[in-house]
């Protein structure tokens, strides 16, 4: 054990480090300029979910025979997941139905839609078919883009080399 040892650190440029820690700081106070780059990619990605029925994860199951009978007779040439369409619209853009919550240090983003989450996690009676999947390259990109705004990036330029835009 050394005692009475004691390091001593002076490093070039410390008030540049001292400025770019302090813009970290206060740009970490409020995301909200970050926030409207993720839910752009958030109704995108939705949008990419209905229009594959489930590709950006596990494709969604395929309807049982007797529902899929009823549907065909009642909603013709709609796909999975898509009955008025009031869920997909939901997710995939802003309306009554779109949760939408912005603060300094919260973003949440879903739907009002009651019967989302059965399909998100399933029932006894019918399997999961998840409106909402965040894969790790979702997350990995918003986690990018975060991190460009807190060092005081271009945003814009971070989004379109993360194929947001």
């Amino acid at each position: 054990m050394l005692e009475g040892v004691v390091f001593e650190f002076a490093i070039l440029g410390e008030s540049q480090i001292q400025r770019m820690l302090d813009g970290v700081v206060y740009r970490g106070q409020d995301l909200r300029p970050v926030w409207n780059f993720i839910v752009s990619d958030f109704f995108a990605l939705e949008g990419q979910q209905f229009a594959t029925e489930g590709g950006l994860g596990r494709p969604w199951p395929p309807l049982s025979p007797v529902y899929a009978a009823w549907k065909a007779k009642h909603f013709p040439g709609q796909p999975i997941l898509v009955r008025t369409g009031r869920l997909r619209a939901s997710l995939t853009g802003r309306n009554a139905d779109t949760v939408e919550v912005q603060e300094p240090q919260l973003l949440r983003i879903g739907t009002r839609v009651p019967y989302a989450r059965f399909h998100q996690t399933g029932t006894s009676r019918m399997p999961p078919r998840p409106p909402i999947v965040l894969t790790e390259a979702v997350k990995d990109r918003w986690c990018r883009l975060i991190h460009a705004y807190l060092k005081g990036g271009d945003l814009l330029a971070v989004a379109r080399n993360t194929s947001i835009f």
